[in-house]
């Protein structure tokens, strides 16, 4: 069924029609649907996360769909609210917690909806005109979906939860590339499936080894920095340029810095949680190459903890 979902995606991208669209978000949110069902089914799993997902996809597919025929003077505004609540986004991103708690971190429809799902969104709200209104929402509701995963974030949690809040932070930077450009909105979304993709394999491997070979160590540090945005990593190339985008706006400046200070202190987590991975290994069981190694990726720890100094 990817191909499915693959190509009612291409579909609207490339249509400009609003029904065409419509019509490829609702077979997204089916075709997912079965997606979960049958990975549930082979794993033995609860059939909560189908619900869940079921529910808020039709619920606000419904409400869109009453709001279109009023024909209301908020039409505009409230078909971006319910396009974020279908993204998972601040203030509606208890649904998209709760089903990330529920499923397993290497389940390929998981990492669909944390991805490959927010195409069409995306595209539905690049075609939407933009009143100040609207704007004003849609920024408000990307500062909240930024910061308030900040706000749970907390020592000695797991690498699930971080990624959990990760993903969510990273849907308030994807939605304030739409104050960029469409290209750069596109290529943050695709650098942040790869990374999120390298950072999934990573898990599955590290469950099945226990001890971590020199090279091996060194990827957990080169896909952890990334995702954690450390120069000169796609990530933070991603960031960097929506950065630089909106400062060129006298009016985005203020949340620029925000969006700065949220990138270094997702930052700080992400580094605490590869040290503490770094340092399980004692150097004395280790050979001298892979004492070397472990020294290294200590270096590179300090090195960019002490980045923050020069913030």
């Amino acid at each position: 069924m990817l191909w499915a979902l693959i190509l009612s995606t291409i579909l609207a991208i490339c249509s400009s029609n609003w029904t065409m669209i419509w019509m490829c978000l609702e077979i997204n949110a089916l075709i997912m649907c079965f997606l979960m069902t049958k990975t549930i089914e082979k794993n033995s799993l609860k059939t909560t996360p189908t619900f869940l997902y079921f529910c808020v996809q039709v619920l606000t597919s419904i409400m869109m769909i009453l709001m279109i025929s009023k024909e209301n003077t908020t039409l505009h505004l409230m078909v971006i609210i319910f396009l974020l609540m279908k993204m998972g986004s601040w203030p509606f991103h208890g649904w998209y917690l709760t089903l990330f708690n529920s499923m397993e971190l290497s389940q390929p429809p998981l990492f669909i909806i944390m991805t490959w799902q927010k195409v069409i969104p995306m595209v539905m709200i690049f075609n939407i005109y933009m009143e100040w209104k609207t704007s004003l929402m849609l920024m408000m509701m990307a500062m909240g979906t930024l910061v308030v995963p900040l706000i749970y974030m907390k020592k000695n949690m797991s690498l699930k939860t971080l990624l959990a809040l990760s993903s969510l932070n990273n849907n308030g930077w994807l939605l304030m590339t739409i104050f960029c450009s469409k290209k750069l909105a596109f290529l943050f979304l695709l650098f942040y499936a790869l990374s999120l993709l390298w950072m999934v394999e990573l898990t599955k491997k590290m469950k099945t080894k226990k001890n971590m070979n020199p090279s091996s160590s060194l990827t957990v540090t080169l896909i952890v920095s990334n995702m954690g945005g450390i120069p000169p990593m796609t990530m933070f190339w991603a960031k960097t340029s929506t950065v630089k985008f909106l400062m060129n706006e006298k009016f985005f400046q203020i949340i620029s810095m925000i969006l700065v200070m949220s990138a270094c202190y997702l930052l700080y987590f992400y580094l605490t949680m590869l040290m503490s991975e770094i340092m399980k290994t004692p150097l004395k069981t280790l050979n001298p190459k892979m004492k070397v190694m472990k020294l290294m990726n200590m270096k590179i720890m300090l090195m960019s903890m002490s980045s923050f100094l020069l913030i």
